[in-house]
């Protein structure tokens, strides 16, 4: 059985303080840290933390009562549009998290699973570039907050939910079909890939697709073929010389 680990163990600690801290904050009102300390029953220290960082990354807006005449100054918090997104998605995440449990029990294949988070990351990962781009003063720990949050943290957690189910049912896994079934998978993929190549230089090229003469679904069959038989040659070339590569090591005298 797998044992625990401390390390993961903190950090797991710190995702789920912060996903508290986004409960609190999910209803878009204004909160002082005394309600969120009450609402999340997390220290005032690891609240006050956690709101430095968001603030600075701008995934909460912050403001300061200075008319209350009180002091010290009431400072408030509120999620930001990009939060709420943020929150949503952790939701639709929890739910995947909670489902893992399930979903080895019936396919006895945690490949297929992992192939879903890492579906789950690429789209996260789109969404970080999207944002760096639409603000070219981000700062670099900014940037690499947002991937704590928005990638390694939630990554983290559900790959160790997913080793930990798989855990339980190692017995159960034939390897041999659990190997043929991604292959399978990948083939599929990669005729999905060639096509939507073969499709892109076509839109880019109009010109030397008028020249062909050949109607645009003929040569999109006959492009795409074209491509799939290149790669095969290519890997088929990269196969003998990493074959003539091996050969020459074993041919080489020994002392």
């Amino acid at each position: 059985m797998i044992k625990n680990n401390t390390g993961l163990s903190n950090r797991s600690k710190e995702y789920h303080a912060k996903r508290a801290i986004f409960k609190a904050l999910s209803d878009r009102q204004w909160h002082q840290t005394i309600e969120l300390k009450a609402s999340t029953k997390l220290s005032s220290a690891t609240i006050a933390k956690h709101l430095r960082e968001m603030s600075k990354t701008q995934l909460i807006e912050r403001k300061e009562d200075l008319e209350s005449g009180k002091y010290p100054v009431p400072v408030f918090y509120k999620a930001s549009n990009e939060l709420m997104e943020y929150i949503t998605s952790c939701n639709l995440r929890e739910i995947f998290k909670n489902s893992i449990n399930g979903m080895i029990d019936e396919t006895k294949d945690p490949l297929v699973i992992l192939e879903s988070i890492h579906l789950n990351s690429q789209l996260w990962f789109l969404e970080i570039l999207k944002e760096m781009k639409s603000r070219k003063d981000m700062k670099a720990y900014e940037i690499t907050w947002l991937e704590q949050i928005f990638l390694f943290e939630s990554y983290e957690q559900m790959i160790s939910q997913l080793i930990a189910a798989t855990d339980k049912i190692i017995d159960q896994i034939d390897f041999d079909q659990m190997i043929f079934a991604q292959a399978a998978r990948n083939k599929e993929l990669s005729e999905m890939v060639i096509e939507g190549l073969a499709k892109t230089l076509i839109t880019n090229n109009p010109e030397a697709v008028k020249q062909t003469g050949l109607e645009p679904n003929v040569l999109l069959r006959e492009l795409t073929a074209e491509i799939a038989k290149r790669s095969r040659v290519q890997d088929y070339q990269k196969s003998q010389n990493e074959e003539k590569s091996s050969n020459s090591k074993k041919d080489l005298p020994t002392d």
